[in-house]
């Protein structure tokens, strides 16, 4: 899905709105750039809901993958993506990975043991809180269900007998794919206390190094991670100067 969002056009509103509280001198040297941030919450089994933590320094634990708001950032959300996440790899375990890999949908074309995995699309509803305020209220997940009609690699021929392959795995360009534009933006501060929850009514549980046959290799796949992607504008060191009323 491509995005509709004009990041021109939200970026010239970002620096009126900073420029009506900064200072000209501070104005001189905000700089302001198209970033993202990245959260992660575990799938554990039967899971209902899930908590994504976006500030870097009280969020709890933080995986290697994630890339949470600075404290003295700030932040213009235009796009949101909610994602699979995980691991493909010549082995099972960690010393068989190869890539960790998003996903837009679960391949269930692939095993019906990744229909554990599809409820996570399955009119989940997001809540994002910021500072004590919410912003957004039953932001639907399904919105960011996207089958793809790609695969990895090149297309396989119509064998002798005529009988065609399947394509298996998809690819995904994570800049388009499962993103959903955030109109109107959303700016916030990581000095506030943030949080994203999203509530499913029916269970996710993750999979876990399903082998999957193709061409006579092995690939062993596993999800177990629910991924939250923001695209937008990164304020840097501007946090301290912006008030709690100022959004």
């Amino acid at each position: 899905m491509r995005s509709k969002v004009n990041m021109m056009a939200v970026y010239a509103q970002t620096m009126a709105a900073y420029a009506k509280v900064f200072k000209p001198e501070a104005m001189a040297n905000l700089v302001v750039s198209d970033s993202d941030l990245v959260m992660t919450a575990p799938i554990t089994t039967g899971m209902t809901n899930a908590t994504f933590n976006i500030n870097a320094t009280t969020g709890g634990t933080q995986q290697a993958w994630e890339v949470r708001l600075q404290q003295t950032d700030t932040f213009t959300i235009a796009r949101l993506g909610i994602f699979a996440y995980g691991i493909m790899g010549s082995t099972t375990g960690p010393a068989g990975t190869t890539s960790y890999r998003y996903w837009t949908y679960s391949p269930y074309q692939l095993s019906s043991a990744f229909l554990a995995v599809n409820p996570l699309w399955d009119s989940g509803a997001l809540t994002m809180t910021l500072n004590g305020r919410q912003f957004l209220k039953n932001w639907l997940t399904n919105k960011h269900y996207q089958v793809q009609r790609t695969q990895m690699g090149p297309a396989q021929a119509i064998t002798t007998s005529g009988t065609p392959s399947n394509a298996a795995i998809d690819a995904i360009v994570l800049g388009d794919d499962g993103m959903a534009d955030v109109e109107p933006t959303i700016r916030f501060s990581g000095s506030w206390n943030n949080q994203i929850t999203i509530n499913w009514p029916n269970g996710v549980s993750p999979v876990t190094n399903y082998a999957y046959v193709g061409d006579a290799n092995t690939v062993y796949l596993s999800i177990s991670y629910v991924n939250m992607v923001l695209n937008g504008l990164l304020a840097q060191n501007s946090a301290s100067i912006l008030g709690s009323d100022f959004f």
